[in-house]
């Protein structure tokens, strides 16, 4: 199966520049309370959809080495096309002159990577170079004078070129997921203004975006045990159950990603016979289907005296969505490994 491979991007941003300060100017708000509720100092207005598109998707281009007319396909992710007709991924073919399809893909925030799943998917059944462009000129559908919307929006555009590579190339895996019974959190409608109902979609993106990370990935987690290990050289051992973490390489980077935390973290484990500091994670596994059981035998097997404490601290990436627990070696050292 062919992968995709980037190879080229490029970024178009309009000239004008509206600040925080600019902002505060009209509104009831200031550059102290936008900047510590959004991170945002300053954003760019101005122009057309079609304009950054082409300007962007002309960087990556450039970048790439490729000429216009080896472009196969044009994959544009807007929620402002020029028009309702014609897509104005057509514009954009016109303009740098590219062959073969244009199409306009419409997922709001989400449009990049719908873009780039869609663009994958043409090009592992037979399409050749992609160059997939993310662009939007929100400042045109943005109520200036709503302080909630006005201090998060402004215009831009972003394009990479994508060419065909044996194998799984850049795009290792991917989850996509709507839920559109929460369509009226974020709305605009023809000839309107965007309204949202931000804290509601911030505290659901959270954990949506969680979850797809731990689906596209295999992280199927909803418990596991960190083992300390004493051997020759001493090491952790990652007890998870054998579906949990889908193929081996995922497991592995897995348990790379989780080495990294322990380090950066230093974090230090003593038992009555000497320290662990600073070691590698290992994978073991368990049946699946035999995590309960495990967990009884080894409770059994320490007299009830094993001391379970959550740590979720360790692994931040992964707390809202597993329980983590340290387990004393010296009490579990009949877990085949200590």
């Amino acid at each position: 199966m062919r992968g995709i491979k980037v190879t080229g991007w490029g970024i178009s941003v309009p000239d004008k520049v509206v600040t925080n300060d600019d902002l505060s100017a009209r509104l009831d708000t200031s550059d102290a309370w936008i900047t510590e509720r959004t991170g945002i100092r300053e954003r760019h207005v101005g122009g057309t959809t079609s304009e950054m598109a082409i300007e962007a998707g002309r960087r990556a281009l450039e970048r790439a080495g490729v000429d216009a007319g080896e472009i196969e396909m044009v994959v544009l992710a807007t929620t402002t096309p020029d028009a309702l007709v014609p897509g104005t991924a057509c514009t954009v073919q016109a303009a740098l002159g590219t062959t073969g399809g244009a199409m306009d893909l419409n997922a709001a925030c989400s449009g990049f990577v719908y873009g780039l799943v869609v663009a994958s998917g043409l090009i592992a059944t037979g399409a050749g170079r992609t160059l997939l462009i993310g662009a939007d000129a929100l400042s045109r559908i943005t109520d200036w004078d709503d302080r909630k919307m006005a201090v998060l929006v402004g215009d831009g555009g972003g394009a990479v070129v994508l060419e065909p590579v044996d194998g799984p190339g850049d795009l290792l895996s991917w989850n996509l997921n709507a839920d559109g019974s929460l369509r009226h959190l974020l709305t605009c409608d023809h000839g309107g203004y965007l309204a949202m109902d931000g804290k509601e979609v911030f505290r659901r993106a959270v954990r949506v975006v969680v979850e797809s990370a731990q689906r596209a990935l295999g992280l199927r987690l909803k418990s596991y045990i960190l083992l300390p290990t004493w051997g020759e050289p001493p090491f952790y051992s990652l007890l998870v159950e054998s579906g949990d973490l889908g193929d081996d390489g995922i497991c592995d980077r897995f348990a790379d990603r989780l080495e990294e935390e322990l380090q950066a973290q230093n974090v230090e484990y003593t038992s009555k016979r000497e320290t662990l500091r600073l070691a590698p994670v290992r994978i073991r596994r368990i049946p699946d289907g035999s995590w309960g059981e495990f967990q009884k035998r080894r409770l059994a097997k320490s007299g009830g005296t094993v001391e379970q404490y959550k740590q979720p601290h360790l692994i931040p990436d992964l707390a809202e969505i597993s329980s983590f627990r340290l387990l004393d070696a010296d009490s579990v050292a009949s877990s085949g490994s200590a």
